[in-house]
């Protein structure tokens, strides 16, 4: 992919859409490949058409997709199959779980959201990145739900009686405003790391 932006002058955000075509299975390499006119009438990606929605529907599909709860029935894993493919070694599932990272559920098999960290906590093992670096995430999460559930308490309170519908739209609450938290999170952490380089 380099020698297509040296030789061939392409910009990065054609190299990023043909990345996610390599991605996707394509031969986007064995394609033939003249210069790219920039300027050329296309379809806009997926990533520009995201960019141009409002950024409260942003945000908004931000909650959505990392609230979504697996549908029932949805993959668990073993512990051996949650160390292979996650890659993660039995000590570092240990301290994971001894700092309340991850559990495995009553049936003693874990979730996906629990592969997701484990993945997520081998891949910072080999930029050097411990369990016990990342054990203060779980404070930061007890604190933050701590404080939706006090911003949420009224509704929680009143909606609890309310029927389905109502838990429902509690449900939909509580999404949304951890949404905006995540948000704002992953928005000062970027601010962050720019003005520290």
């Amino acid at each position: 992919m380099l020698a297509l932006q040296r030789d061939q002058y392409l910009p990065l955000k054609v190299i990023k859409e043909k990345l996610a075509l390599y991605d996707q299975g394509h031969d986007v390499l064995g394609e033939a490949t003249g210069t790219v006119d920039v300027r050329e009438d296309r379809e806009p990606s997926a990533s520009e058409q995201e960019a141009e929605q409002p950024l409260r529907h942003r945000i908004a599909a931000l909650a959505e997709g990392t609230f979504a709860h697996p549908a029932s029935g949805s993959a668990t894993y073993g512990r051996e199959e949650l160390l292979a493919q996650s890659g993660l070694s039995r000590a570092a599932l240990a301290e994971i779980e001894d700092a309340r990272l991850i559990a495995p559920q009553t049936s003693g098999r874990y979730d996906e959201d629990a592969l997701i960290v484990a993945t997520v906590a081998a891949r910072l093992a080999v930029r050097g990145v411990e369990v016990r670096h990342i054990k203060p995430t779980r404070h930061t999460v007890d604190r933050e739900l701590g404080q939706i559930e006090m911003l949420l308490a009224a509704q929680r309170k009143r909606r609890l009686s309310g029927g389905a519908a109502d838990l429902q739209s509690l449900a939909e609450a509580q999404r949304e405003v951890a949404g905006g938290f995540l948000a704002l999170h992953a928005a000062l952490l970027r601010i962050a790391l720019r003005t520290s380089i």
